[in-house]
């Protein structure tokens, strides 16, 4: 298994969250140097992560079409671009948040077990007033793909509230 999977797989993102790799791809040196180290190697890049899914939790059909599509010229760049963003983003919720309060829509907050976990329940917390957080067993960031059962389970529970 490639390196970067290996980390990626695992408790490695609920054991160190200081270490968000990705916001270094995006964030880290300019001059779009992340798009030159993943340019003709996205499917290698992509794949780590997609493919390694655990096990298999997106299948090869998905995981190819996300890297066909991120392969297109302008596409990581696109992509890399929205998190790139996230400072201004950040600046902007707080201005709202500020101004109006926190959202107070229901808001269902799920972590993937084997990722983020509880923490997406904290960072819904500082946007929205009334939140649902739970851990989704079994699964890593794709927690849709890999137990949607206890997703649909979830987002049932909280629709029918």
């Amino acid at each position: 298994m490639h390196a970067l999977a290996q980390h990626l797989n695992g408790k490695f993102a609920a054991a160190h969250p200081e270490f968000v790799w990705f916001d270094w791809m995006a964030l880290g040196p300019k001059d779009q140097l992340a798009e030159q180290l993943i340019a003709g190697k996205e499917s290698a890049f992509y794949g780590s992560f997609y493919q390694a899914a655990k096990g298999g939790a997106i299948d090869k059909a998905e995981s190819d079409a996300y890297i066909a599509a991120y392969s297109k010229p302008g596409r990581t760049h696109a992509g890399l671009e929205y998190y790139r963003q996230k400072p201004i983003g950040d600046k902007a919720i707080d201005a709202m948040i500020a101004k109006d309060g926190k959202l107070t829509v229901p808001i269902l907050a799920l972590g993937g077990e084997d990722s983020m976990g509880a923490s997406v329940g904290t960072m819904m917390s500082r946007v929205a007033a009334n939140v649902t957080a739970d851990v989704v067993p079994g699964a890593d960031h794709w927690v849709l793909d890999e137990n949607h059962d206890y997703v649909l389970a979830s987002l049932r529970k909280l629709l029918t509230r």
